[in-house]
């Protein structure tokens, strides 16, 4: 086989690998980076280590955790979401609602869609998050690809 014939089908084979790789999942969008969630206890977890490195591996219904009610977490990492959805997203909290409560330092979230089914507070509220700190100067928070679905109302304190 001659040199150019070789090089020409070596080409058209690495380019129907390139065509067909993503139809047969083979390269993924995103690898997963630091501590993985599974489960809502994963997810929950997450307080033990505000400012880890976390990748949601599936989605979640919060539902049935805690009675029902999620309580929320402080949060000053990176979240990558995968493309998969938090759903059955329902808060109680007197002061700063949300699937984060709080949020501070630099934080990052991606990928993420948050589906909130029910919230009661009288403070801060939001579906992802209820509020943002920077502690320090050039702090940030990057919030990219987020989806959040949902009706929030938030009575005042008096």
């Amino acid at each position: 086989m001659s040199r150019t014939r070789f090089i020409s089908r070596l080409g058209a084979v690495l380019l129907a690998a390139a065509l067909l790789a993503p139809c047969l999942g083979a390269i993924p969008a995103q690898a997963a980076v630091g501590t993985r969630i599974y489960t809502v206890e994963d997810l929950w977890g997450i307080g033990n280590d505000p400012g880890g490195t976390y990748t949601l591996m599936n989605d979640l219904d919060l539902s049935g955790w805690n009675g029902g009610w999620w309580m929320p977490i402080e949060f000053s990492g990176t979240f990558y979401g995968g493309g998969h959805t938090i759903s059955g997203l329902r808060v109680r909290d007197d002061f700063s609602a949300g699937l984060f409560g709080l949020m501070h330092g630099t934080c990052t979230v991606t990928d993420l869609t948050v589906r909130l089914e029910a919230m009661e507070n009288a403070g801060f509220g939001g579906i992802l998050a209820a509020e943002y700190v920077a502690d320090e100067p050039g702090d940030s928070l990057t919030l990219r690809n987020c989806t959040a679905v949902g009706n929030v109302t938030v009575h005042g304190r008096e």
